[in-house]
């Protein structure tokens, strides 16, 4: 606090997050610091490097990695066997949202049916509004959901859809799977 003396240094922290996409490679930081005293200037440009899988390149709107289980970021079930009262955890990656001005826009859609073809739920369960100054090709977005099972929920295998759909490139993509309650 107050003044430093003449010539001494001046320390900085510059921290930011890595995108989950962000493609393998090597990368540089360019930085410019002006010191307004002596009029100085002073560039440097630190280099670091990523070691990421290459992501494949979707060819539209693509549901990647999608799978349910019994466990919050479980591992993948084919048909996950739950009881009345506990939950069905769904998770996957959305890939080829288009960016319109750096936005996207678009919906995930839920609909259960029962045992006996009943719709039980049709809702919506998030939104696939982002902005991103930054949206290369392999861009994709995290989505999740809990599915709850009521207490008197009727035995049987039950059908989830899932519905995707991206308003900028108007396309939608649906993933059905199944869960049993026992």
């Amino acid at each position: 606090n107050g003044p430093l003396p003449l010539g001494a240094p001046v320390n900085a922290f510059v921290q930011f997050e890595l995108l989950r996409f962000a493609p393998p490679g090597s990368y540089k930081i360019p930085i410019k610091v002006h010191d307004d005293v002596s009029n100085a200037n002073l560039e440097f440009t630190p280099t670091f490097r990523v070691d990421a899988p290459a992501i494949a390149t979707p060819q539209g709107l693509e549901i990647r990695d999608f799978q349910l289980s019994r466990v919050k970021g479980g591992p993948a079930e084919p048909a996950p066997t739950v009881v009345p009262g506990s939950s069905v955890y769904m998770q996957c990656n959305v890939f080829g949202l288009q960016f319109q001005d750096n936005r996207s826009r678009g919906s995930v859609r839920l609909k259960l049916s029962s045992p006996a073809a009943e719709v039980l739920v049709d809702e919506l369960v998030d939104n696939l509004n982002y902005t991103a100054y930054y949206h290369p090709s392999a861009t994709f977005a995290p989505i999740t959901d809990e599915i709850k099972i009521p207490p008197g929920a009727s035995k049987g295998v039950y059908t989830v859809q899932y519905s995707f759909t991206d308003d900028v490139s108007i396309q939608t993509m649906t993933v059905e799977s199944k869960f049993e309650v026992q």
